[in-house]
């Protein structure tokens, strides 16, 4: 197992109207804890145990419930209950949160985006493509989320409301070479 990452994640799902989980697989420290905050309120939630455990492969789940419909809440992942220190997870702040679903869509004010997401094999991609990094698909996901859509009756929120992230699938590329 040494060839693993020290840890992967968060990754957030099973989102609804009133609730969210947070995924996490952590090789070391053993126990995480989690918190999240409206936007716009100051106080941090109760902190939530990360407690990761070789019998569950190193993975822990949390899921927060009773929220707020249409909400967006930040997160935070610490080493410590007392949420003094931040566990190192290379993103910004910016980066950690999550919103929840509405109990009722309005298209009014939003539109219905998702994502479909595989694996696109970046390595080979760069190889056939010179002067690309073969990331170029992620590099732009920030852009997307982020954006808003210009229409007749004004701008409305481009929130991707779903995504579907597959991967890891057998690349055969090699092979079509030989």
């Amino acid at each position: 197992m040494s060839n693993l990452p020290k840890f992967l994640g968060p990754f957030i799902g099973h989102t609804t109207d009133s609730t969210f989980r947070i995924w996490m697989y952590c090789e070391s420290p053993t126990i995480l804890y989690a918190r999240l905050k409206a936007e716009g309120a100051t106080e941090w939630s109760k902190p939530e145990k990360l407690a990761f455990d070789a019998s569950y492969l190193s993975c822990a789940t949390i899921t927060f419930t009773e929220l707020s419909s249409d909400t967006k809440y930040d997160y935070r992942i610490t080493t410590d209950e007392a949420g003094t220190q931040d566990f190192a997870l290379g993103l910004e702040p910016s980066d950690l949160n999550v919103w929840t679903m509405p109990k009722e869509f309005d298209s009014k004010k939003y539109r219905y985006d998702f994502l479909l997401l595989s694996c696109n094999n970046p390595i080979g991609y760069a190889e056939d493509h010179p002067g690309k990094n073969g990331f170029e698909v992620w590099e732009n996901i920030p852009q997307i989320l982020k954006s808003t859509v210009k229409t007749s009756t004004g701008d409305r929120e481009h929130r991707v409301l779903f995504g579907l992230f597959g991967g890891d699938q057998v690349y055969a590329d090699s092979w079509k070479k030989e």
